[in-house]
């Protein structure tokens, strides 16, 4: 991603909820959830457990460890409902 930090600026304009993966890492992961702080080297995320309830912590990503970052899938459309509760 060259330019991720204009690409998730423009993205933070349209979308409240985002999924943001990290394939590259020895323990692949994605992670839903809404920017709090975005840097040129990281995106800080409020972000949801596997039972759609609000993590306590925030999660730091580096841009450099994100590979995708998906806005208005078909999943997110599904599941944004219950996530929002």
């Amino acid at each position: 991603m060259r330019d991720s930090e204009g690409a998730m600026s423009h993205n933070v304009t349209f979308y409240e909820t985002i999924i943001f993966e990290e394939e590259r890492c020895k323990m692949p992961e994605f992670t839903i959830g809404k920017i709090i702080d975005l840097t040129n080297k990281k995106v800080t995320v409020k972000h949801f457990t596997g039972i759609a309830r609000w993590e306590g912590e925030p999660k730091i990503i580096k841009l450099s460890n994100l590979t995708c970052c998906q806005v208005g899938s078909n999943y997110l459309n599904v599941y944004e409902r219950y996530f929002n509760k």
